[in-house]
This record gives structure tokens, C-alpha cells and sequence, in this order.
């Protein structure tokens, strides 16, 4: 169980962070923004537990902003805070009643504060993506090509593939670059390559 002195709710949107800080009890709403959001967190002490939903890519700069501070934060499935909502009865849908509402539920709940993540995992865990999408799309051009009526079109769309190609060399490349540089992640991938259809 996680004990903290300070709990802080934030409910996330594409444009901004409402935020309630038990210490204080006002709420505020900040740019969702670098800038803004670093300022804020360096108001915070290494006893807070900050609590949000987690929203995809909405809550990652105020991710890295605390990972970087040193600040505990927990992201909780948007089910479970509703939940807890509806038990507490303070199931209003306006932002600043949310991020109390979150400030809340770090108090009763406590819950386990993400992992510090390690950088070069997550370099790479963002390059696999990239690359997945990157050959899904060549995928789907080379079966447009396959169905392409006339020459010319079927030549652009070989151009785009031909990029396609490149890019994901180059993707490939700077994985087993990162690879080779962390001695844990390269054990790792030693480890699944050992593994039976798992290959070189």
C-alpha cells in the first residue's frame, strides 16, 4: 500500500489539466502543455501521489513531467474511477468535480504507483510500434498495387513502397542499435530468440 502525505486528482483532456491538490483544495486548470505542466509539478513534493485516468496520449507529457520530478502517480482504468464515483457520490461530470473526485480516490483507495520506467525500454517499445505501422501499411500498398488498374498507378504506388522499405530499414536498424547498447535489453532479446519460432 502506498503512503502519501499529498493526493492530487488530475482529469485530462486534449487541450488541458484540471487539477485538485489536497494541500491546497483549489482547484486549477493548466494548459496541457509542456511548459505548464512542468511548472506545476515542480510545485509538488516527492510525497504526493498523483492520481488521473489514463487517457492514451493526453496524460504523456504529464507522465514524463513526473517520472523526470521524481513523483509517485498511479493512472487508473476511467471504469474504476467511475465506480468509485457512483460509491462516493460524487458522480457530477464537471471537470473540476473530477479531479477532486480522483484527489479522493487516491486518499481511500491508495493505489500502486506506476513503475518508473526505464528510458531505453520505452525508446524501443516506440519504435516497434512505429515500425509495426509502418509494414501494415506496406501491406496495404502492395495490395493496391496488386489491384492497380494501369501502369503509372501501379509505379507510384511501387515509389511509396520503396519508401516504405527504407523506413522501416532504418527503424530496424536503430532497434538493434538501442539493442546492442543496453546490456539488459540485449540479454533479453537473446532470451526470445532462443525461444522455439521466435528465430534470429
Amino acid at each position: 500500500m502506498t503512503i502519501a502525505l499529498r493526493y492530487v486528482g488530475i482529469d485530462i483532456s486534449k487541450k488541458h489539466l484540471d487539477i485538485f491538490d489536497e494541500a491546497d483544495g483549489v482547484p486549477r486548470r493548466i494548459a496541457n502543455a509542456t511548459q505548464a505542466i512542468t511548472q506545476q509539478v515542480a510545485r509538488w513534493q516527492c510525497d504526493a501521489l498523483v492520481v488521473f485516468e489514463a487517457t492514451g496520449i493526453y496524460d504523456l507529457a504529464l507522465r514524463e513531467a513526473l517520472r523526470q520530478a521524481g513523483i509517485q502517480f498511479a493512472r487508473i482504468n476511467p471504469a474504476r474511477a467511475r465506480d468509485f464515483a457512483r460509491a462516493s457520490g460524487l458522480l457530477a461530470k464537471t471537470d473540476p468535480i473530477d479531479a477532486r473526485m480522483l484527489a479522493a480516490f487516491a486518499r481511500a483507495m491508495q493505489p500502486a504507483p506506476e513503475q518508473v520506467a526505464d528510458p531505453a525500454r520505452g525508446a524501443l517499445a516506440r519504435l516497434a510500434k512505429r515500425r509495426d505501422q509502418l509494414v501494415l501499411m506496406r501491406a496495404q500498398e502492395k495490395n493496391r498495387r496488386s489491384e492497380a488498374d494501369d501502369r503509372a498507378m501501379a509505379e507510384r504506388i511501387g515509389r511509396l513502397i520503396e519508401v516504405l522499405d527504407s523506413e522501416i530499414a532504418e527503424i530496424e536498424a536503430d532497434i538493434g542499435a538501442l539493442i546492442k547498447a543496453e546490456a539488459e535489453i540485449a540479454d533479453d532479446a537473446k532470451l526470445m530468440r532462443s525461444l522455439p519460432g521466435v528465430g534470429p
